[in-house]
């Protein structure tokens, strides 16, 4: 994981593939409340509406590993294996503290 520069990225954690942040935008369902989930691109002046953050953190081993196995990477698309250990963990926070939006 690394950040962008103009000269590039730059190593700041080892062993990192992804990193995503998804916003959560609710809107009220049949079922109850509902989350619509976009990246910061898309978020366009509705900063106000988010309701719930899910971070996505893509790991890997240093080196090859015997129980090496495909994954399911951040982006949602099946990894074949490559040799090494991945480990995908997704995490979905709760915003506190937000105003009514009215809807």
């Amino acid at each position: 994981l690394g950040a962008q520069a103009a000269s590039g990225s730059q190593v700041i954690v080892d062993g990192v593939e992804d990193f995503q942040v998804l916003y959560g935008i609710r809107s009220a369902g049949s079922g109850g409340d509902q989350f619509r989930f976009v990246d910061a691109d898309d978020m366009a002046g509705r900063w106000a509406d988010v309701a719930v953050v899910q971070v996505c953190l893509q790991l890997r081993s240093e080196g090859p590993h015997p129980q090496a196995t495909g994954v399911r990477n951040c982006q949602g698309v099946d990894q074949a294996a490559d040799g090494r250990l991945h480990r995908v963990a997704y995490a979905t926070f709760s915003l506190r503290n937000l105003h009514s939006t009215g809807q």
